[in-house]
């Protein structure tokens, strides 16, 4: 019995060795496409905190509104938000900690809750934005989605998954009020956003967009103005925490 179990023993680690490597396949990325993603990822890589203050316009279905807004930020995925109507009245407190997302909208007394994902601040904003790629744009930097394949095409960088599907598009500096152009895209190549980042200009040796839009194929969207930045203050412990609201 027992020179069986050994011979069954040494039969599976035969097997298991002639077995070919379970690992993934590292992406597919051309000369071209490296080069593109070294430079996006040298984009203000020293900028590990920032707070802002300006405009935040929404136009969707329900109509436009424009909102006084405030944030504090931490890479890659950490924020803080508050939104103000014209009065000065809250509307809206947003707060992500790396794990969680939290937003209270102050009219209807709601509290969501719920772990980071895709949606991220679709339920604020209207758009499907990831809290990653909202700290990535207000920084002044382009987030890099995952794929399995980045080629370049007509210059810009082009991500796409394992199947070949269209994930990502990023296009370099062109017109001298467009500094970035990003797109994102859902199955069946949908357009899932687009967004412009303008305006740039020089903070504290970094340089951050005035201006950021957002839109839709449906109509949605959103468009940022910055009026003032502070590069890599102080970040308190709780600032990402969103207390329990009344």
């Amino acid at each position: 019995m027992r020179r069986f179990s050994i011979t069954i023993l040494l039969v599976l680690w035969i097997c298991s060795c002639s077995l070919p490597s379970m690992r993934p396949m590292p992406p597919e990325i051309s000369p071209a496409a490296a080069r593109h993603i070294r430079n996006i990822e040298k984009l203000n890589h020293g900028l590990g905190s920032f707070k802002g203050i300006g405009n935040l316009r929404l136009s969707g279905a329900k109509g436009r509104q424009t909102l006084r807004a405030a944030w504090i930020a931490q890479k890659p995925d950490r924020l803080r938000l508050e939104l103000l109507g014209v009065t000065g009245a809250p509307v809206a407190s947003v707060a992500a900690d790396g794990m969680y997302f939290t937003a209270y909208l102050h009219d209807s007394r709601k509290k969501y809750r719920h772990r980071l994902g895709e949606d991220g601040l679709e339920r604020v904003v209207g758009v499907k934005l990831k809290v990653a790629e909202v700290v990535s744009m207000l920084g002044g930097r382009i987030f890099i989605a995952e794929f399995r394949q980045a080629v370049v095409e007509e210059g810009a960088l082009i991500l796409k998954d394992g199947t070949g599907r269209k994930q990502q598009a990023i296009y370099p500096p062109g017109e001298q009020n467009t500094w970035w152009v990003v797109e994102r895209f859902d199955e069946g190549d949908k357009l899932r956003y687009r967004a412009i980042l303008g305006a740039p200009r020089h903070v504290d040796g970094y340089l951050i967009p005035g201006r950021i839009v957002v839109t839709t194929e449906e109509g949605d969207g959103l468009q940022v103005s910055v009026d003032r930045f502070w590069a890599n203050p102080a970040v308190a412990p709780n600032a990402f925490v969103l207390e329990d609201a009344p």
